[in-house]
C-alpha cells in the first residue's frame, strides 16, 4: 500500500487549463498564498467522500498553503476510499483550482463458492477463505484466500480439486465480488497407516481402535477423532501418560489415498487408587485431574487431595483428611495412592451470620452455598470451596455497596450435638461468619470529560454512579460499559474512555469519579446494499432492516437485523458487515449479504408415551356384538383402559417462501396409538406487514382414540388470527369447524343411536394468552394463564349450540430454600347450551374430559367425571375444576445417578362434572355422594353420583435433559370413582368398578 505522499509526475498539457503537478518545492512556494477557487476530485467523487471534502485543511475561498495541502493529502488518504493518490493544481490568473487524483480503493463484496451440492459445505468452504467482506479487496489477500480455499478441502479429503477463481464487479460502486468455481473431483480415501514406537497393540487393531479402515473416506475431522479415540483407548489401560501424534498426512496421487503416520509413546502404566473410604471408579475419575489431563504433576496431585476432601465433606465429613503418595514398584509403572481419613460424620446444624448491620441476615444468607441440614440435604451442604465462596460472595456484596475494606472471617466450631450412629459418633457442626463492615465509603462528584457531540444528561439519567450514593467498583464498571454502548448506539465506533477516582480532599469517606471521554469521530449509514434475493420480495427484507441511510452507524442495531431475517427462516445464512469499517470515511456502506434456504423442508420425529389407562382397540360395544352375533365374553376391555406405551410418529413436509412473501403451507402428518392425522396449514406470519400480527389456515383429517369409550374421526377447518400486542399477551381470534364421526361406542344401546350419529360443529373462537414464565420447559419463576371461549351456534351450520370456556392459571414460586419451586395450576372449564332444544346435545368429543400425566394424575388419561351407567365408560361432562400443586426439588447428587435427578411431590384436585353449576357444589365434597346407589346393579341401568372433588398425592423423578425434564409420575387417588357396570366383556356377572387408586406416567416435561 502507498503510503499518502505526493508522487514525481511531469506537467501534463490539458485543455482548456494547464495542469500542474504541486510536487516541486518551488512550485508550492510560488502558489503559496494564492487564492483556492474549488476542490475538485477524480477516482473517488466528492459524494463519496462527503462531509469530508467540507473538512480539508484545504478551503475554497481560503489562501493555498503548502502544510494545508499535504494535511489534506493525509485526509484523504485516512479515508480508506484511495490506494494511491495526487494532487494537481490548475492555475486561474492569480488563483488556482486544486484536483485530488486519485486510483479507488475496491472493497469485497461477496465470496460465493460454486459447484459444491451440500449447501453446509459450501459455507465451510467459503469461511475458509477467510475473506471478511467489506474489507479491502487486494490480490495478495485473493491469493492466500485461494490457500486456504485448498488447505480446506484437502482436510475434507479433496486433495485434487480444480479451483477457478473469477472476480467481477459488484453492482456497488468499488465493490468486487470473488466467485470460486470449484470441481471436487473424487474423495480420497484412507490408505496406509504407520506407527512408530511403542503402540502396544497390532497395525489392525490399531486401525480399528482408530476407525481408520482401509477404502473409508477421508473427512476433515479423520485425524482428530482418530487421536482422541487412540487416546481414550490409552487411558482405559491405564496409560494416563500415553501421548499419540498424528504426523504429516501423505496423498497417494495415483491412488487417490492418504496415508496416516503415527507416533505413539505409551508413557508408564499409572495406577491409582484410594485407601480409607471408598471412592467409586467413576468418581476417582470425575475427581483426580490426572485422568482428563494425561499428566502427572504435582499440582495436579495437590488438586486431586483437594477435590477428594471437597468430595466428602459435601457427604457430611467435615474433618476429612486426604494426602497422596507416589510410588515406582516397577519400572514403567507409577502407583498413587491416596490415603483418606474421614473422621467423625457430621451435620451442619446452624449456619449463622455476625456483626452485620448494613444488611439484614436474610439478604447475606440466601448468597451462602454452605447451608443447614434438613429433610432434603440430611448432613448440609460444607466444604472448604464452598466456605471460600462465601466468603467471596459476602466481600462483593458489601464492596457493592461502599464498603471496601469489608473483612470477612469465617469460624468453623463443633456445637454440643453428639449423636451414636451404629458405632460411630457423629457430631454438629456450626459455621459462623464474622464480618467487619469498616467505613461506607460514598459517591463526590461525578463529572464526564470530553462529552461534546452528546448530551450529557442523558448519559447521567442511565448510570448508576451518583453523587451520595455508595462507591461501588461494579456500578463504576458497568456505568463505563453503559456509556460505550451509548456511544457506539450512536455511531462513535473510536470512542476511548478511562475512569480515574481519587479520596474527596474534604471527606476520606468520599470519592470523586471522573469519566474521561475522547469521542472520536460520529459515522453514518451511507446505503444498505442488499444481495442474494431471487425468490424473496425485496420488502419482505426492507421491513425488517433497523438501519437506514442517514442513520447513527448502529452495529447493534445490525446485529438485530440479522437476527430478524434469521428469525424468519426464509435465509440459510444472513451476513453483515460494514464496507471499509477502519477507514476514517464518515458515511459508510452496510453490506447485508442474503442466502436463501431450501423452499422445501422436511421433518420427522418419534416418540412415546407410558402411562396407565391407554385406550384398548377393537372393542365394539356389547350391544353391537350382540347384533353381530358375536360373544361378548370374548372381549377383554376394561373402561380404565391398560397400562402400556402409545407410541407416535411424524413427518411433515413443507414449502416455505411462497410468493416471495413470508409465508408458508405445511402437511402435517403423524401417526400413533392415540391419534393419526394429516393436517395442511397454511401460515402467514407478519400479517399485512403488521409485525404482531400472524394469520394460519388449517384444514385436515384427524382420527383419535385418547378415550376409552370410543373412537372418533374429524374433518376440520379453521382460520386463526394472532396478536402479540406485547411480549407476555398474545391474542388468537378464530373460526373454526369439525364434521365429526364417532365409532366404537362403549356405552348404553339406548344411547348409540343418538350419539353415534355425525355431527358439524362451528363458530367462533378466542384465546387469550399470558405467559411471564423464565423458562417454559421448566418455570421457576412467572405466571401463566389460557382463557378460551368457544361458541357453537346453528346459525353458523353447527348442529349444537353450546359455549365452552376453559381458563387455566399457573404460578411459580421460588421458595426461600434455595431452588425449592411451588408450582401451582388450576383449570375451569365450562359448557353451557343455548337456543332451541333440537341443538341442545353436545357431541361426545366436545365435552370436558381430564386426567393423565398433564391433568388429574389420580386418573388414567381422559377418565375423570361422569360414567355410562351401563357399561361404566367416561362419556366426560360439561364442566371441569382440576386444581394441581407441586413441589419441585432441584437435582441432588445421588450416587451413580450424578446430579441431573431431581423430584416432586405433587397433590391433584378436582374432577369433570356434569354441568358447570355441579362444580360448586361438588367442589367441596371430598367423597363421592350417595355412594351406596352406585353398589345397585340389579337394573339395566346404575344410578350413581359422579359430582365431588377427588384427591390424589404422589411423587415423581425429574431428570434433566436439554429439551427438558423426563417424568415420572406415580400417583395415588385417595377417594376413586365408584361406578357400576351392568354389561362387561368378561362374562361375569354385573359389578361395582372403581377407577383404581394407582396410577403411573411417563412423559417429557414438566406436567405444567
Amino acid at each position: 500500500m502507498r503510503q499518502a505522499v505526493v508522487p514525481h509526475s511531469s506537467i501534463s498539457s490539458v485543455t482548456p487549463a494547464r495542469r500542474t503537478n504541486l510536487n516541486s518545492m518551488a512550485t508550492l512556494q510560488a502558489w503559496n498564498g494564492r487564492k483556492v477557487v474549488a476542490l475538485r476530485f477524480e477516482g473517488v467523487t466528492a459524494q463519496n467522500l462527503a462531509p469530508l471534502p467540507t473538512q480539508l485543511a484545504l478551503r475554497p475561498g481560503a489562501p493555498f498553503q503548502a502544510s494545508a495541502l499535504r494535511t489534506s493529502l493525509r485526509q484523504l488518504f485516512a479515508s480508506g476510499l484511495y490506494t494511491q493518490i495526487t494532487a494537481l493544481g490548475i492555475p486561474e490568473g492569480d488563483a488556482v483550482v486544486i484536483l485530488f487524483r486519485g486510483e479507488p480503493q475496491k472493497f469485497l463484496h461477496r465470496v460465493y463458492v460454486e459447484g459444491v451440492k451440500q449447501d453446509l459445505f459450501a459455507a465451510q468452504l467459503q469461511r475458509g477463505t477467510r475473506l471478511e467482506i467489506g474489507t479491502k479487496f487486494t490480490f495478495q489477500s485473493l491469493q492466500q484466500a485461494t490457500k486456504s480455499l485448498r488447505a480446506t478441502l484437502r482436510q475434507s479429503g479433496y486433495d485434487q480439486p480444480q479451483i477457478d477463481v473469477t472476480t467481477r464487479p459488484a453492482a456497488a460502486t468499488n465493490q468486487i465480488d470473488v466467485v470460486y468455481h470449484i470441481l471436487l473431483g473424487k474423495q480420497a480415501r484412507v490408505g496406509a497407516v504407520v506407527v512408530s514406537g511403542n503402540a502396544g497393540m497390532t497395525i489392525g487393531k490399531f486401525r480399528k481402535v482408530a476407525k481408520l479402515k482401509d477404502g473409508s473416506k477421508v473427512q476433515a475431522d479423520t485425524l482428530s477423532r482418530a487421536l482422541e479415540r487412540l487416546q481414550k483407548k490409552y487411558q482405559k489401560k491405564g496409560r494416563l501418560e500415553a501421548t499419540v501424534k498424528g504426523n504429516e498426512k501423505q496423498f497417494d496421487a495415483a491412488k487417490n489415498t492418504v496415508d496416516f503416520t503415527f507416533s505413539v509413546n505409551p508413557g508408564p502404566l499409572v495406577r491409582i487408587r484410594a485407601t480409607g473410604a471408598h471412592v467409586s471408579s467413576g468418581d476417582l475419575k470425575r475427581l483426580i485431574p490426572v485422568y482428563e489431563e494425561g499428566a502427572v504433576d504435582p499440582d495436579l496431585l495437590n488438586e486431586g487431595d483437594r477435590n477428594l476432601r471437597d468430595h466428602f465433606q459435601k457427604q457430611g465429613y467435615f474433618d476429612v483428611h486426604v494426602t497422596h503418595t507416589m510410588r515406582h514398584p516397577a519400572a514403567g509403572e507409577d502407583f498413587l495412592l491416596y490415603k483418606i481419613e474421614r473422621g467423625l460424620r457430621q451435620k451442619v446444624v446452624a449456619v449463622q451470620v455476625q456483626g452485620n448491620h448494613y444488611f439484614d441476615a436474610e439478604t447475606v444468607q440466601e448468597r451462602l452455598s454452605v447451608t443447614k441440614a434438613d429433610l432434603s440435604d440430611r448432613y448440609g451442604s460444607f466444604s472448604q470451596s464452598l466456605l471460600e465462596h462465601d466468603v467471596d460472595a459476602i466481600a462483593a456484596l458489601y464492596k457493592s455497596n461502599g464498603f471496601s475494606k469489608v473483612k470477612i472471617v469465617p469460624h468453623v466450631v463443633d456445637s454440643n450435638l453428639k449423636k451414636t450412629v451404629g458405632r460411630k459418633i457423629s457430631s454438629g457442626l456450626k459455621v459462623e461468619y464474622q464480618i467487619e463492615e469498616g467505613p461506607q465509603q460514598r459517591v463526590g462528584t461525578v463529572q464526564l470529560l470530553g462529552v461534546a457531540q452528546v448530551a450529557s444528561e442523558k448519559l447521567l439519567q442511565q448510570m448508576n454512579t451518583r453523587s451520595g450514593q455508595p462507591y461501588s467498583l461494579s456500578n463504576l464498571a458497568g456505568d463505563r460499559m453503559t456509556i460505550l454502548a451509548y456511544y457506539y448506539r450512536h455511531g462513535f465506533l473510536q470512542i476511548e474512555m478511562t475512569v480515574t477516582q481519587h479520596v474527596d480532599a474534604k471527606d476520606p469517606n468520599l470519592m470523586d469519579i471522573a469519566f474521561n471521554i475522547e469521542e472520536g469521530k460520529q459515522f453514518f449509514v451511507n446505503r444498505i446494499l442488499t444481495s442474494g434475493i431471487h425468490f424473496t420480495r425485496p420488502q419482505v427484507v426492507n421491513n425488517l432492516i433497523e438501519l437506514h441511510p442517514g442513520d447513527p452507524l448502529d452495529r447493534s442495531k445490525l446485529m438485530d437485523t440479522q437476527r430478524r431475517l434469521y428469525n424468519l427462516a426464509l435465509f440459510s445464512s444472513v451476513d453483515t458487515a460494514v464496507v471499509n469499517p477502519h477507514g476514517e470515511q464518515q458515511n459508510k456502506d452496510v453490506l447485508l449479504n442474503i442466502s436463501e434456504a431450501h423452499r422445501w423442508n422436511y421433518d420427522y420425529g418419534l416418540g412415546f408415551e407410558v402411562q396407565t389407562g391407554t385406550p384398548q382397540k377393537n372393542c365394539p360395544s356389547a350391544a353391537s356384538l350382540i347384533q353381530l352375533g358375536v360373544n361378548p365374553t370374548t372381549f377383554q376391555c376394561s373402561p380404565n383402559g391398560t397400562f402400556g406405551a402409545s407410541e407416535r410418529i411424524s413427518f411433515d413436509i413443507s414449502r416455505i417462501n411462497l410468493r416471495g412473501r413470508n409465508q408458508s403451507i405445511t402437511l402435517q402428518t403423524a401417526y400413533g396409538n392415540l391419534e393419526k392425522q394429516a393436517m395442511m396449514v397454511f401460515d402467514n406470519p407478519k400479517f399485512y406487514g403488521h409485525r404482531t400480527l400472524d394469520f394460519a389456515i388449517s384444514s385436515g383429517y384427524v382420527q383419535s382414540q385418547d378415550i376409552t369409550t370410543y373412537s372418533s374421526s374429524s374433518i376440520s377447518a379453521s382460520g386463526t388470527l394472532t396478536s402479540r400486542p406485547n411480549k407476555p399477551n398474545t391474542l388468537m381470534y378464530s373460526f373454526e369447524y369439525r364434521y365429526i364421526t364417532l365409532s366404537n361406542l362403549e356405552i348404553s344401546a339406548n344411547l348409540i343411536p343418538l350419539l353415534s350419529q355425525p355431527a358439524r360443529v362451528s363458530g367462533p373462537g378466542i384465546t387469550w394468552v399470558r405467559d411471564t414464565r423464565d423458562d417454559p420447559l421448566n418455570a421457576t419463576r412467572g405466571w401463566y394463564l389460557s382463557a378460551q371461549q368457544f361458541f357453537a351456534w346453528s346459525g353458523f351450520g353447527a348442529q349444537a349450540n353450546f359455549n365452552r370456556l376453559d381458563v387455566t392459571q399457573a404460578n411459580y414460586f421460588r421458595l426461600p430454600k434455595k431452588n425449592w419451586i411451588l408450582a401451582r395450576s388450576t383449570r375451569i372449564g365450562m359448557e353451557n347450551i343455548y337456543g332451541n332444544p333440537s341443538y341442545g346435545t353436545i357431541p361426545l368429543p366436545e365435552r370436558l374430559y381430564a386426567g393423565g400425566a398433564t391433568s388429574h394424575r389420580g386418573f388414567s388419561i381422559n377418565s375423570a367425571g361422569p360414567r355410562d351407567l351401563q357399561t361404566g365408560y367416561p362419556v366426560g361432562g360439561s364442566g371441569a375444576f382440576i386444581n394441581t400443586t407441586e413441589l419441585r426439588i432441584p437435582p441432588i447428587a445421588l450416587p451413580w445417578m450424578g446430579k441431573d435427578f431431581g423430584f416432586a411431590i405433587f397433590n391433584d384436585m378436582g374432577n369433570v362434572y356434569d354441568t358447570a353449576s355441579d362444580i360448586w357444589r361438588g367442589l367441596f365434597r371430598f367423597s363421592q355422594p350417595n355412594l351406596r346407589t352406585c353398589y345397585n346393579i340389579s337394573g339395566q341401568n346404575g344410578v350413581c353420583d359422579f359430582n365431588y372433588n377427588s384427591q390424589a398425592i404422589g411423587v415423581g423423578p425429574r431428570y434433566k435433559t436439554p429439551i427438558g425434564p423426563i417424568r415420572l409420575d406415580f400417583s395415588y387417588n385417595l377417594n376413586p370413582t365408584i361406578y357400576p357396570v351392568i354389561l362387561s366383556y368378561s362374562g361375569r356377572p354385573p359389578y361395582v368398578g372403581n377407577s383404581g387408586h394407582f396410577n403411573f406416567f411417563f412423559s417429557v416435561g414438566q406436567a405444567f
